[in-house]
């Protein structure tokens, strides 16, 4: 076995000809899609006795298409780990937006 492994002839050559380099990506493409949550949706599922952090993500997941989508959804994802907790992927977005 050697003591040093020789890597260099998988490093790139830049752009080679023939090839297009890509588009940068515009903001849009770059986050995830920011949805305004209905809090009026989310009360009438908390009322319903479901967890109001589980509502939320049920509203944001449905993006705001009612009480009913977002109550199938909460039903749905009842058993998931973390259902009652906030989506840390949300909570990450909103603070890399800020």
């Amino acid at each position: 076995m050697p003591d040093q492994l020789d890597l260099s002839h998988l490093k790139g050559c830049g752009l080679q000809p023939g090839e297009e380099e890509l588009p940068a990506a515009s903001p849009e493409e770059s986050g995830p899609e920011e949805v305004a949550i209905d809090e009026g949706v989310v009360v009438q599922l908390v009322s319903m006795g479901f967890d109001m952090e589980g509502c939320r993500k049920a509203v944001y997941h449905t993006h705001n298409q009612g009480v009913e989508p977002a109550m199938n959804w909460v039903l749905e994802h009842m058993g998931d780990p973390g259902m009652c907790l906030v989506d840390l992927l949300i909570v990450i977005s909103r603070l890399l937006v800020s």
